[in-house]
């Protein structure tokens, strides 16, 4: 077990003219995991745009995208364990002690 640190980023961008107005923001967190060689990556893409087309109706548009990657060190023939305390919650504990990584 390790101090995991976290960085996020953002970035912006609003304005507007008339009756439009638009909003457009761009995300980026890397966190470490608290287990050696593991973390993950988000990106993300948030983009907002409205009008009032006349007093009585307003029109708008949101849309978002994310990208998440996830390393971890317990990767074995493509099973993902989600972490370490993961793993250990969904064994039993009345079963022997397996080194997966010898398995083969």
């Amino acid at each position: 077990m390790r101090n995991a640190m976290i960085q996020t980023n953002q970035l912006g961008i609003s304005g507007g003219e008339g009756n439009t107005q638009f909003n457009v923001s761009l995300g980026y967190i890397n966190q470490d995991g608290i287990v050696q060689n593991g973390n993950a990556k988000l990106y993300n893409l948030r983009t907002n745009i409205d009008t009032k087309v006349n007093e009585r109706l307003d029109i708008g548009l949101r849309s978002g995208f994310d990208i998440k990657t996830a390393k971890s060190p317990l990767m074995v023939q493509e099973i993902y364990l989600q972490s370490c305390i993961a793993h250990c919650l969904i064994m039993a504990p009345i079963r022997p002690q397996v080194n997966m990584l010898l398995l083969g």
